[in-house]
């Protein structure tokens, strides 16, 4: 869920919570994932769009008793693709086509100013970009400015388009942690009641900023998306007893200086 919450941040960030003064020339046409033709265009019009997906999540592999390891770096990329959509005119009565035209000088400069400014509203000092730049664990450790060519069998041809790819360094998704039969409501029968299954709290925690300070499209799309995911099956919180005693039997032959061959405690803190 790392991956959602960042996408989710960085549209927030990059629409400066769904309210002018928009951040960048795409105003509010920054989308998540969006990857329609934006057919209601008219021909000759052009707009400037940028959509954020996430792209490669490398972690550490799985040890050798197949429990994954946790403890190693995670590294996320996020894509920024940004540039000037273009309708254009079709033949006969077919509807607009919409698509990255061929770029030229004043489609560049264009391109290269998107680019500062999604730079400054996610890395600058505005307020959005403060709390994007500390979600929690996230920091970028490389960017990579990309440009797009359409056709390269025939010669590559540069289109007004480009991508950001940010790789950020990233913490491992917050399973569930176990929770304490002792300290759960119990049922009718004497049994725990487990809690109820939730999001992970670094995603929420993005979904409530944007419920409060959020607006527009950007806030109606962000509930729709949490709804959408609390109604799914979510992981289970299992439900173990509390470990409160250890105990332990030595190898044939040796013996505990000053005792017998065995030995148990009680763990400190245990009720």
């Amino acid at each position: 869920m790392i991956r959602t919450a960042l996408r989710l941040a960085a549209v927030a960030t990059l629409q400066n919570g769904g309210a002018a003064p928009w951040p960048t020339l795409a105003e509010d046409n920054v989308f998540d994932s969006r990857g329609d033709a934006w057919d209601d265009m008219q021909p000759g019009e052009r707009k400037p769009v940028i959509v954020v997906r996430t792209l490669d999540d490398r972690a550490p592999v799985a040890s050798p008793s197949g429990r994954r390891i946790d403890t190693g770096p995670r590294s996320i990329e996020l894509r920024l693709a940004f540039g000037v959509l273009a309708a254009f005119k079709p033949e006969g009565n077919e509807p607009p086509l919409v698509t990255w035209p061929v770029t030229e000088a004043g489609l560049e400069s264009t391109l290269d100013l998107m680019e500062w400014d999604i730079r400054a509203a996610l890395w600058g000092f505005g307020d959005w970009a403060l709390w994007f730049q500390n979600l929690a664990g996230l920091y970028p450790t490389e960017i990579d400015s990309l440009p797009n060519f359409a056709s390269p069998e025939d010669g590559r041809v540069r289109l007004a388009l480009r991508d950001l790819v940010v790789t950020f360094r990233a913490p491992h998704d917050c399973l569930p942690k176990p929770a304490r039969a002792a300290d759960l409501p119990k049922d009718s029968a004497g049994h725990p009641i487990p809690p109820v299954p939730a999001l992970p709290d670094y995603l929420t925690a993005v979904f409530d900023r944007i419920e409060a300070l959020g607006g527009g499209d950007l806030k109606t799309a962000a509930a729709a998306i949490r709804r959408q995911l609390e109604a799914r099956i979510l992981p289970a919180v299992a439900v173990k007893p509390m470990l409160t005693r250890i105990a332990g039997t030595l190898p044939h032959g040796l013996a505990y200086p000053g005792g017998p061959d065995s030995y148990s405690a009680e763990l400190l803190g245990a009720p």
